[in-house]
């Protein structure tokens, strides 16, 4: 059944799957162990982000923003930066990083959202609470009649703010890309700037 020709096995040796062995066991075995390793470290960063993309589909929002804290996101970033293989060498593995890159920064700008969208719910309750006033004849009478017998308590005084400034890793990442669109710093760019300045 199994013909062990001189000519059979060289047919053999010729198959794309022979191939493959020779390129993942054949002289390059610390080249390719290393690479492993590479997809092993890759995957430990995409489980992370897997975790808090699925409490994030299932409605948890509140838990993901409050594991996915800036600081979280610094570290995955560089973790990120720091299994960069060459795209002309290593096409496929590229392409499933820049993938967990992309979806590391969507994951922050949901997050974004979610913040803003909580602090609209709270403006809105506020703006419904006011608004209540305004339809009811007693609440408005009285808003009146409180609003009529404020005193000033405190002389007008000078208040001075200080300027908002930026981190510096921030700082340094607007000076050298520009403000990044959306407001979310790209992993793979921030961790540029976060190695450069010694931020871990």
């Amino acid at each position: 059944m199994f013909k062990t020709s001189s000519s059979g096995l060289s047919t053999f040796n010729n198959t794309i799957f022979s191939k493959n062995i020779n390129l993942t066991f054949g002289n390059g075995d610390t080249i390719n162990l290393s690479f492993v390793n590479m997809y092993k470290k890759l995957a430990a960063v995409v489980s992370t982000i897997n975790a808090l993309m699925d409490e994030y589909s299932k409605g948890n929002f509140y838990t993901v923003a409050n594991i996915l804290t800036q600081r979280m996101y610094n570290n995955l970033s560089i973790s990120l930066a720091n299994l960069v293989l060459t795209t002309n060498k290593f096409p496929e593995y590229e392409v499933l990083r820049k993938s967990t890159v992309l979806g590391l920064g969507g994951l922050w700008q949901s997050i974004m959202q979610y913040s803003e969208y909580v602090d609209i719910k709270a403006q809105l309750a506020i703006a419904k609470d006011h608004e209540s006033i305004l339809y009811d004849s007693v609440k408005l009478r009285e808003y009146i009649n409180q609003f009529n017998q404020r005193r000033v308590l405190f002389p007008d005084s000078n208040v001075r703010a200080m300027a908002a400034t930026l981190k510096p890793e921030y700082a340094e990442y607007v000076k050298q890309f520009g403000f990044p669109k959306g407001a979310v710093f790209e992993p793979d760019k921030l961790a540029q700037v976060l190695k450069r300045l010694g931020i871990n």
